[in-house]
């Protein structure tokens, strides 16, 4: 006679058999759901209704004006999180640096940033669009009170990263929306 498996048991099996469902909401398919940030004053709404399908939309926040940027994308797959982990180093240290930074032209995106940065978390997984519109949408490795949920990495464009806040992306810190 066979003795069943403990929860324990089955959770592990679990997480390791679907590893696009987070470790801390095995319970919730990851990036599936509703997540919002803000990043330069805009709204980031980012909306997932599948595994494989999510919608962009950046803008003022008031559902009467018109978004600035939406984008459907159905080429969600995951991507190798050591690019986005190297960019969240690179701003670690940029901040250590030269703290000034918090009160600079990016001191609004820092300081929404800055739980992360003060935190040892890295970048657990990460998706992406297959041609690269997007930058990633990663899952910290830890979860606490102050971290966010997920964060949108936006290209920055910037032709090098000496004295920038940010080297390849921006960072945008996200909270999933109840019902998400």
């Amino acid at each position: 006679m066979t003795r069943p498996m403990s929860l324990p048991a089955l959770s592990m099996i679990a997480a390791c058999a679907l590893p696009v469902i987070g470790h801390s909401q095995a319970d919730k398919a990851w990036p599936h759901g509703s997540f919002t940030g803000v990043f330069d004053k805009m709204q980031v709404t980012l909306t997932c209704d599948s595994l494989r399908a999510c919608e962009y939309t950046f803008g003022p926040g008031d559902a009467a004006v018109q978004p600035v940027l939406r984008r459907r994308a159905r080429d969600i797959a995951p991507v190798d999180a050591q690019v986005a982990n190297n960019n969240l180093t690179y701003t670690r240290e940029a901040v250590q640096a030269d703290p000034a930074l918090y009160t600079g032209r990016e001191g609004p995106v820092l300081a929404d940033l800055r739980p992360v940065l003060e935190s040892q978390a890295r970048y657990r997984q990460c998706v992406s669009t297959a041609d690269g519109d997007w930058g990633p949408l990663c899952q910290l490795d830890i979860t606490k009170p102050g971290l966010p949920d997920a964060v949108l990495l936006v290209p920055t464009m910037n032709p090098t990263c000496n004295g920038q806040a940010f080297c390849a992306y921006y960072a945008v810190p996200l909270r999933r929306q109840t019902g998400g």
